[in-house]
């Protein structure tokens, strides 16, 4: 009995050393760190207001959104500043913000509600 539980025992020490401990990273082997990530200073004031003047939308690849203006424009932790049409073909979709922003410069009205006529009478 003895012989088994040593033999177990080396061999749930051998599983366990190859099991991941505590601050390694699964992506990497043991014993090659991970590059830090550079985290890029958000826009500031005056490039926001240049971008704006250029016609550029600010992306935020986290959601996949861009935005023409609002509370969000240049503001969101991670993003950059490019055309519309890049965007676009980046699979960006408009913000809500954007799609008012766009109905706006078109000159367009949201659409009305349809009246409904319920009967009563039976046909």
């Amino acid at each position: 009995m003895k012989k088994f539980a040593i033999v177990f025992g080396c061999f749930a020490g051998t599983l366990l050393s190859s099991t991941f401990l505590p601050g390694q990273s699964v992506a990497q082997p043991p014993g090659k760190v991970a590059p830090a990530k550079v985290i890029a200073a958000p826009p500031t004031d005056r490039e926001i207001a240049e971008a704006k003047a250029k016609g550029l939308v600010w992306t935020n690849p986290t959601t996949k959104v861009y935005h023409k203006g609002g509370d969000f424009y240049g503001k969101t932790t991670s993003g950059k500043f490019m055309t519309e049409a890049d965007a676009i073909k980046q699979y960006y979709r408009p913000s809500p913000d954007a799609m008012k922003e766009t109905a706006k410069q078109a000159g367009a009205a949201p659409p009305a509600a349809k009246a409904v006529t319920i009967s009563s009478k039976k046909k």
